[in-house]
């Protein structure tokens, strides 16, 4: 069963974490499904951040450091203590293997139902857990490394992009994921896009609503438009960039052009120079008459 909804889910949650720190500018390096020595002992993600950030875009990466681990739990599993634990031996011997400091490391645990035997287990030892926004647990003790448990379904509609990964879909919140869409400009991010897709369309095809939009063939016509704005805006700076360079074009042959009238006009003079030297010579050899 772990295998079922790590294959349904864990891709989509990939590219829903990297789309939401690329579409906020943020710019990281991610490792997915780190493996530790064999498997099945392997991370679920890792956002490298590169060089140093004074300000971040969004409350999610407002812990990071370094290296930040992410472990996803889809909505048919539990985020238990044992989970828990299990990923801190992970931390521990990521720390190891990239020969770094647990300073230099946070964890990211993500959810869409709040854990709250886990946050419980926090509570009841000693570890300071403190909602920094809406769906946002900060997880603090001294000596330990930062952590930050996500409820999808507590997250605003500035992470809509996580908050999607569910069977309990709103209309509402595919028109929002259809206007997040439309941001996007690249083939990359579009692709992004899809796997997201393709995951909450086969999630919630019971609803009666999407029941009725794939019927239609509407539902990616809910980003269909987006798509061909973009298209259309694209489409219309090539054909200004290619009217630009034709006209750039023109004037290079128009300056050339000019340049070849220059010559012929230096040469002109040159020979106009020629005869006027040839006559003065004439003229002081008394060889022509003077009038």
């Amino acid at each position: 069963m772990a295998k079922k909804w790590r294959s349904q889910y864990h891709p989509a949650f990939y590219d829903a974490v990297i789309q939401m720190f690329e579409l906020d500018g943020e710019k990281y390096d991610y490792e997915k499904e780190y493996t530790l020595n064999t498997l099945p002992n392997y991370i679920d993600l890792v956002v490298v951040q590169k060089g140093s950030v004074n300000e971040h875009c969004n409350a999610i990466s407002g812990i990071f450091r370094k290296y930040n681990i992410f472990e996803y739990k889809s909505p048919g599993q539990h985020l238990s203590v044992r989970v828990y634990q299990k990923t801190m031996g992970y931390v521990y011997h990521f720390a190891s293997m990239k020969k770094c400091k647990t300073e230099d490391i946070t964890v990211s645990f993500v959810r869409e139902g709040k854990p709250e035997k886990l946050l419980e287990y926090f509570a009841q030892n000693d570890y300071n857990v403190t909602q920094y926004e809406a769906g946002i647990y900060h997880v603090t003790k001294v000596n330990h490394v930062d952590m930050q448990v996500i409820v999808t379904r507590e997250l605003d509609n500035r992470y809509i992009w996580l908050k999607v990964l569910t069977n309990k879909l709103t209309f509402s919140d595919a028109e929002l994921l259809a206007e997040a869409a439309g941001k996007e400009k690249n083939e990359e991010g579009q692709r992004r896009i899809n796997v997201v897709l393709d995951l909450v369309s086969s999630l919630n095809e019971n609803k009666e609503w999407m029941k009725e939009l794939i019927g239609m063939g509407a539902f990616r016509d809910l980003f269909k438009e987006e798509f061909e704005e973009k298209d259309r805006q694209i489409k219309n700076r090539d054909k200004q960039i290619k009217n630009l360079s034709e006209q750039v074009q023109s004037k290079d042959k128009q300056l050339q052009n000019k340049d070849e009238q220059l010559q012929s006009k230096d040469e002109q003079l040159q020979s106009k120079d020629k005869q006027i030297e040839y006559l003065k010579k004439l003229l002081k050899s008394n060889k022509i008459a003077m009038f």
